[in-house]
């Protein structure tokens, strides 16, 4: 086994052992895996992807009321409140695969869910469940055009581009609930965020596809 950059030079951003094939992720960007099998008459590549890896505990902000992410009163719902930095409002994201991450609540230890029956639904407030791995209890994280984070949710429908976003202005202070809602690319910044922790990010997401053999 051997690592290169996509362009089969030398490269800092991975390391592998060259008799097991263990790879070692160092910096985000593209790699190129080379691989001979015993006996194979061919030797294999494989392109490689490697992205920061979004695992650990963070405090939530939605860009566009500064608030943070929390558990309500009652503990059913998400919304938005003044900093405290209590654990209602610290979350612990961990990657599951394909990119999904789950988001558990460290006050509750339950997982930020799209409501059952709610799948398909705009404007409808976040729950919190027992994690079971259901779609709904999965979110896939991604940058915006302004570099922010978006949170998709696997759930939603092919035709819809449902996201978590603060709910409509009916409370303008603390309290205002967060919703699963169509995801708006405007100046609004609602259905946006920043996440902010104390830890080093890991490069651990590592996403391998087959080139060709020769």
């Amino acid at each position: 086994y051997s690592v290169t950059d996509e362009n089969k030079n030398a490269t800092d951003r991975a390391e592998i052992n060259s008799t097991t094939g263990e790879l070692t992720a160092k910096k985000e960007g593209k790699i190129k895996v080379k691989a001979r099998f015993a006996g194979a008459k061919w030797v294999y590549y494989y392109n490689a992807t490697i992205s920061k890896s979004l695992n650990g505990t963070y405090f939530i902000q939605n860009k566009q009321h500064s608030k943070y992410l929390q558990t309500s009163n009652n503990s059913e719902i998400t919304e938005l409140w003044d900093f405290d930095g209590e654990d209602h409002q610290r979350w612990e994201i961990t990657h599951v695969s394909g990119g999904y991450y789950k988001i558990r609540s460290e006050s509750l230890d339950e997982y930020v869910s799209v409501a059952s029956g709610s799948t398909n639904t705009d404007n409808c407030a976040l729950v919190f469940e027992d994690y079971k791995g259901y779609d709904r209890q999965l979110w896939k994280i991604e940058k915006s055009s302004r570099g922010n984070y978006v949170f998709y949710p696997k759930s939603t429908p092919s035709d819809k581009n449902f996201c978590m976003g603060a709910g409509n202005y009916l409370i303008l202070g603390n309290g205002l609930n967060v919703n699963q809602r169509l995801y708006e690319d405007d100046d609004e910044l609602r259905d946006e965020w920043r996440l902010s922790n104390t830890e080093t990010p890991s490069f651990c997401q590592i996403t391998l596809d087959y080139d060709k053999a020769n």
